[in-house]
């Protein structure tokens, strides 16, 4: 399933609001068992028009809260007895305002150079963490053999 957005109206606390209605599924998210805020990237169409007269508007970033109606955050993944929190997460008929797309609807299709930017930034904080972990279950092991 590609994780996608289409542009819709939607009553939310008697107003009507232009947002997007959200479909993903998505397996392997670093921090999803804790997260408070969750960053989505997907696939925005507008087939009716509402924001503009491109239909396919591309690779789009939101930010939505945990507890948005729709979403479902699963058990953490815990291969090898990893520390790092990694986890399932899937929405289905979330609708999230335009106002909760990063950059607004100005930024709408260009979530793919917005990710290319964060990439490095992501990696210089994961990896670091992940092999300071991974040196701390090391070292009891190696401790018995030091005096061989």
């Amino acid at each position: 399933m590609v994780d996608t957005g289409v542009v819709c109206r939607q009553v939310v606390d008697g107003r009507e609001l232009i947002g997007i209605r959200l479909h993903w599924h998505k397996r392997y998210i670093t921090l999803a068992p804790v997260a408070s805020l969750i960053g989505m990237a997907f696939r925005m169409y507008d087939p009716d028009g509402l924001i503009g007269d491109t239909r396919d508007i591309g690779i789009t970033l939101g930010l939505l809260p945990r507890d948005t109606a729709g979403v479902e955050i699963g058990r953490r993944h815990f291969p090898l007895n990893s520390t790092f929190q990694n986890g399932p997460i899937k929405g289905k008929d979330v609708f999230i305002p335009l106002t909760q797309l990063i950059g607004g609807a100005a930024m709408a299709g260009k979530g793919w150079n917005m990710l290319n930017e964060c990439l490095a930034v992501g990696r210089s904080i994961t990896l670091p963490s992940t092999a300071s972990g991974g040196a701390k279950a090391v070292r009891p092991v190696g401790r018995p053999l030091r005096g061989r």
